[in-house]
């Protein structure tokens, strides 16, 4: 496709953008929580829990953290390359078709290991030109690609 040989490479961040929509569900469940159960021990009870999801949330990450994909690559002949947190290039190939909106973009890569990643990006996960790129590229040839 002309116009497509124009490789993309995109540093993956920490969306700030999720974890501040993450952490307000959790006040807004623990304040429903709070209102909605009558006595002092039911609300301790709610706020452990909470608390509890949070650091489980945290184990995940942190027991994933060397696996997590910190670059994607779409090489100019439209090969898919990803690197990992641990510093292991793989090639990789796009499964399914992508969800491509503005604000939210969504697909997923078998690595050459076997193991799928679900790659989300809101639009604060990485540098503007990128990421535009990647979504034109997601959207024109990934629908084609994943057949």
């Amino acid at each position: 496709m002309a116009g497509f040989d124009i490789p993309v490479h995109l540093a993956v961040t920490t969306s700030r953008r999720w974890l501040r929509i993450v952490a307000l569900a959790h006040l807004v469940l623990l304040a429903l929580a709070w209102v909605a159960l009558p006595d002092a021990g039911a609300r301790v009870l709610a706020a452990a829990l909470v608390g509890a999801n949070f650091y489980a949330c945290a184990r995940r990450r942190r027991q994933h953290a060397s696996r997590a994909l910190v670059a994607v690559l779409r090489t100019a002949d439209g090969r898919w390359v990803v690197t990992r947190r641990d510093g292991r290039v793989l090639a990789a190939r796009l499964l399914g078709v992508p969800f491509v909106q503005a604000w939210l973009t969504v697909f997923r890569l078998r690595t050459e290991d076997g193991e799928i990643h679900a790659v989300v990006l809101l639009a604060d996960n990485a540098p503007a030109t990128p990421w535009r790129r990647l979504r034109v590229h997601l959207r024109l040839a990934g629908a084609a690609e994943a057949r």
